[in-house]
């Protein structure tokens, strides 16, 4: 199993099932500390206060969807480096096309399962 001792995860992701699903494993199994934001507007705050290690991004939101935040979060210094992993229902494929090239996420994923990570 992994250990997420000291490591900070910030879930951005309008479903609030699969948001809290996803914060008890990786918190309560994992060890993570994990912060959750319902919107991308949310997101952009807490990763600025939270200072996430990884941010587990929804791609299809409303009010701002995951590329801009994707965007917005390369154009501050302060969330750069952060590691974003992009989460959208579907196969990879399904949004690949509309995923600008240089320096962003390259793939998309389901709702990951304990099987989408590989932790060092």
């Amino acid at each position: 199993m992994p250990s997420g001792i000291n490591s900070r995860v910030l879930i951005v992701d309008d479903e609030s099932d699969l948001t809290e699903a996803l914060a008890i494993r990786l918190s309560s199994g994992w060890g993570f500390t994990v912060a959750v934001a319902h919107d991308g507007e949310e997101g952009l705050r807490k990763a600025s206060v939270f200072k996430p290690d990884v941010i587990l991004l929804d791609i299809a939101m409303p009010v701002v969807d995951g590329w801009e935040v994707c965007r917005r979060l390369r154009d501050d210094p302060n969330t750069r480096d952060v590691p974003v992993v992009v989460m959208r229902p579907g196969p990879p494929t399904t949004c690949s096309a509309s995923r600008p090239t240089k320096g962003w996420p390259r793939s998309c994923s389901s709702p990951p399962t304990t099987t989408s990570f590989s932790w060092s």
